[in-house]
């Protein structure tokens, strides 16, 4: 159920010198909510297991999430490519060209929910700007 993070992971990390775990760790909240639309009964199954709140769904998906991103903080990691230290101008000048590239990783195949460039754009820039995913 991570196809996706590892696709993102393999793109951003070679464009912007990420290294493979820290952009896993980066992008996987952003596609776990990319995901809950097709895969959230696996995302709540491993919220309950790990304990955390919520007795819907939805709920679990979200309290995985902030799990996720409260390791993260934990850990003093990055929360988006922002703080990275990435600029914009270096972002938006290769956007295009790794979410095409990630749509065509290897690792893209076995991701439960289908993805188009378009919503693998939006997911990058989810990942840069900090915003919600809502598609």
């Amino acid at each position: 159920i991570l196809g996706i993070v590892h696709s993102m992971a393999h793109k951003a990390g070679k464009t912007f010198d990420i290294t493979h775990g820290t952009a896993n760790a980066l992008f996987l909240p952003f596609a776990i909510k990319f995901n809950a639309k097709a895969a959230g009964e696996r995302y709540a199954d491993i919220a309950s297991r790990l304990g955390l709140a919520g007795s819907t769904t939805d709920e679990l998906v979200d309290s995985l999430i902030e799990f996720v991103e409260g390791l993260k903080k934990d850990m003093n990691m990055a929360f988006t490519l922002k703080d990275l230290g990435i600029t914009e101008e270096q972002f938006t000048s290769v956007v295009d060209k790794i979410s095409e590239a990630a749509v065509q990783d290897p690792c893209t195949g076995t991701n439960p929910r289908e993805i188009s460039v378009a919503e693998m754009k939006k997911l990058f820039e989810a990942s840069f700007y900090g915003t919600k995913i809502d598609f």
